[in-house]
C-alpha cells in the first residue's frame, strides 16, 4: 500500500467517524473530522505536483470515467466525466448547460448531477442535506461588502508582492509552461477587464449576455507590443478602482 493509498483509507475512516459523530449531535466534532478528511485527501492529491499536459489530462479523465462507472455512481456522472475527457482533448470549454452543479448526500454519499430529489433514494435523507458543488465556491461565502473590501484591497496586495522584485525579475519565467510575473500581472489585468465589462453590462442593460471569456488563453497570445510589469499593473489598478467606485455608487441590494 502506497502512502497515498493509506491516506485514502484514512479519509474514508475520517468521514465515517464524522457521520457517526453528527448522528450523535456532535456537529462540531463532525466538522473537524470532515475538514481533516479534505486536508488529507488534498495533500495526497498534490503530492506529486500537477502536470500541465492537456493530452495526459484527457486520458486520465477517460480512465476515471471508467473507474467511476464500475464503482456504482450514476451513469449520468460517469458519462459526464467521459465528456469532460473529450472536451479537454479538443481544447473546448465546459459550459454550465452540459455540466450543471452536482449534489452529494452528506449522509450516504449518493451523487446526482441535477437538483436532488425531495429525499435521498438510498438513505431517505432530506434534500437539504445534499452538498452543492458550485464551480466558483466562494460566491455564497461573502457578503457584498466583503467582496467590495477584497476588490479594493487587491491593488495594494499586488504592489506589495512585486515591489521587492527588480524589473528583470518580473520577466523571468521557470522552464516549461510556467508564467513569469509579468504574465501573471497580464492575466490579472485581463480578468479585471472582463469584470469591468460585466459590471457595465449588468448595470446598464436589462438582460445582458455574459459570454464565456477564455482569460487564461489570452496571456499566452503573443503581441507585438511589449509592456513593463509596472505599466501592466498601473492599468490593472486603474481599472479596478473605477469598477469599485461604480459599485460603491449603488446599494448592496
Amino acid at each position: 500500500m502506497s502512502a497515498s493509498d493509506g491516506r485514502g483509507a484514512l479519509s474514508v475512516d475520517l468521514l465515517e467517524a464524522a457521520i457517526r459523530s453528527e448522528g450523535k449531535g456532535q456537529l462540531n466534532i463532525g466538522k473537524l473530522l470532515r475538514a481533516c478528511a479534505v486536508s488529507v485527501t488534498q495533500s495526497a492529491a498534490g503530492e506529486g505536483g500537477f502536470p500541465d499536459d492537456r493530452e495526459q489530462l484527457a486520458q486520465d479523465l477517460l480512465a476515471l470515467s471508467q473507474r467511476l462507472k464500475v464503482s456504482g455512481v450514476p451513469a449520468e456522472i460517469s458519462d459526464r466525466v467521459a465528456l469532460a475527457s473529450q472536451l479537454v482533448a479538443q481544447d473546448e470549454q465546459s459550459y454550465l448547460d452540459r455540466f450543471p452543479d452536482p449534489y452529494v448526500c452528506r449522509g450516504c454519499g449518493s451523487i446526482t448531477g441535477t437538483v436532488p430529489p425531495p429525499n435521498c433514494d438510498p438513505c431517505g435523507a432530506h434534500a437539504l442535506t445534499f452538498q452543492r458543488f458550485a464551480p466558483i465556491y466562494w460566491l455564497g461565502l461573502y457578503s457584498s461588502e466583503e467582496v467590495l473590501h477584497r476588490l479594493e484591497a487587491n491593488p495594494d496586495l499586488l504592489r506589495e508582492a512585486i515591489q521587492p522584485l527588480a524589473p528583470d525579475r518580473l520577466d523571468w519565467a521557470p522552464q516549461g509552461t510556467a508564467w513569469a510575473a509579468t504574465d501573471v500581472l497580464s492575466h490579472l489585468r485581463d480578468a479585471q477587464s472582463v469584470l469591468a465589462q460585466r459590471i457595465t453590462l449588468i448595470l446598464d442593460e436589462d438582460d445582458p449576455r455574459l459570454e464565456f471569456k477564455a482569460v487564461f488563453a489570452w496571456t499566452n497570445q503573443q503581441t507585438e507590443e511589449t509592456e513593463s510589469g509596472e505599466e501592466i499593473m498601473k492599468s490593472c489598478v486603474s481599472s479596478r478602482r473605477s469598477s469599485v467606485s461604480r459599485l460603491r455608487e449603488i446599494g448592496p441590494e
